[in-house]
């Protein structure tokens, strides 16, 4: 029987046993050879057994990510960072109406890890400006490390890759080297933006990560930065921004709490609803694009039932198919003109798409199946590598190439996928990276919502 071992030393040494051929190809991430063999992380070094060659899953990741990205993680550039931080701490308070109420004495030095609400694509400038004048290495995707443009940057701010959507040992030794010499750490335990107003599922890993760490943590609850700039809009909406800053647990304490207890806590104090918060606050928000992207994200049509099939423009919204129409008001809730039916809300619209899946999968019909364009990480660009089609059914997500063997992933095993709406989801395979692009770019997003509701799925007994 294939079997996996990794072993993390006190000295940060790792150690990665094989006893089959395969099993490194049929591990989930991080494989790493394909001989049994052993293979060692220690210092800045690699350094592999004599006559062991790596498996090209092996080669993915790490030309994806160097083992120095993990290993070398800098303290921020002080006047760089001070500079930035100070910079955008004024554009979000006068620009996007940034609030910052703190609760509790937060650490102003020594180690601390802060635990943050993931809503759009200004949470690391928000999160940076709340905590100022403390300087925090961020953990994000391992994805932003490929932009050659921007690397450099993260590497000068401290910034500690993590490889997205499966458990990262190195990062993990990254942020624990950071926290003993005493820095601030700032992870986003969702992993990912919303897509919906209400946050992902946070892996339960994250109290014993919590537990590991065993110092001063610290939250912060966002509001209002979904719909000041989501991962899907192609604008800046300007309102308000609610940041709450709080200390979740002193140093030693989480020691003396179980991990369900850890667990229900973090997710209590870094959840939000945005539709309810902006219901209860009125804030409102001025722009005369706020349906941009809104056509990547209105994937069923609750008249025709058409999919994909919506248009945006300015605050408007249209579906191509039966001309039902509405616009996205200041309170970045649907509104139908007359004669119209449109939710109100994305996470209605979201509920909308679920039921449908859930209707086709009692009834055994569930399959998405799409010719799409395929682009394969070469270890320093996605390079054009032809097409074919993928399949998403109860079990599996398959891409078949037109040339070569198909690529199976089982939805049990696959967390999550990234996706830029509109344009293209990623997968990670033994070959390495592939960016596959829908026919229909549209569809996108709902290959990455579909995947990840049928992976939870498949970890229930039953349906939500």
């Amino acid at each position: 029987m294939a079997s996996f071992l990794l072993k993390l030393t006190e000295n940060d040494t790792y150690a990665f046993y094989y006893n089959t051929p395969d099993a490194a190809a049929q591990a989930p991430m991080p494989a790493i050879l394909a001989r049994p063999a052993i293979l060692i992380y220690k210092g800045d070094k690699m350094k592999y057994s004599k006559g062991i060659t790596t498996s090209r899953r092996a080669g993915a990741l790490e030309a994806r990510v160097k083992p120095e990205q993990y290993r070398k993680i800098r303290e921020p550039l002080g006047s760089l960072y001070d500079a930035a931080a100070g910079v955008m701490s004024l554009f979000l308070k006068k620009a996007c109406g940034l609030r910052v109420q703190t609760d509790g004495q937060v650490p102003q030095s020594g180690p601390v890890l802060v635990l943050c609400s993931h809503q759009g694509m200004l949470d690391f400038a928000v999160t940076a400006a709340a905590l100022l004048p403390r300087r925090l290495h961020f953990v994000c995707s391992e994805s932003f490390f490929q932009r050659p443009l921007l690397a450099p940057l993260l590497y000068a701010m401290g910034v500690i890759p993590k490889v997205q959507f499966t458990a990262d040992p190195r990062c993990i030794a990254s942020i624990l080297r950071t926290l003993r010499a005493g820095g601030a750490v700032c992870l986003y335990p969702a992993g990912q933006t919303s897509m919906t107003g209400r946050p992902g599922e946070v892996g339960p890993a994250i109290a014993r990560l919590v537990r590991k760490c065993g110092v001063s943590v610290a939250f912060l609850q966002l509001h209002g930065g979904f719909f000041t700039r989501s991962r899907f809009a192609r604008g800046l909406n300007r309102g308000r921004i609610d940041a709450r800053l709080g200390l979740l647990f002193a140093s030693g304490q989480p020691g003396a709490l179980t991990d369900d207890e850890i667990y229900r806590r973090v997710c209590g104090a870094i959840d939000y609803d945005e539709y309810r918060w902006q219901r209860e606050t009125g804030a409102v928000f001025a722009s005369r694009h706020r349906a941009k992207g809104y056509q990547n994200m209105l994937l069923l049509c609750p008249r025709c039932g058409a999919r994909a099939s919506y248009s945006a423009r300015g605050n408007r919204v249209r579906c191509d198919v039966c001309g039902n129409s509405g616009a996205v008001g200041s309170d970045m809730r649907l509104h139908a003109d007359e004669g119209s039916v449109l939710p109100e809300t994305l996470v209605e619209w979201h509920d909308l798409l679920r039921r449908d899946w859930e209707k086709r999968l009692r009834a055994g019909s569930f399959c998405m199946k799409s010719p799409v364009r395929c682009r394969r990480w070469d270890g320093r660009r996605f390079a054009p590598d032809g097409g074919g089609v993928a399949t998403l059914d109860e079990h599996q997500l398959c891409y078949k190439p037109r040339c070569g063997e198909p690529v199976c992933l089982a939805n049990r095993t696959l967390s999550g996928m990234r996706c830029v709406p509109g344009a293209y989801f990623e997968i990670e395979t033994p070959g390495g990276a592939l960016r596959l692009y829908p026919d229909e770019g549209r569809s996108a997003a709902e290959w990455k919502l579909a995947q990840e509701y049928l992976h939870w799925r498949a970890g229930h007994e039953t349906t939500p």
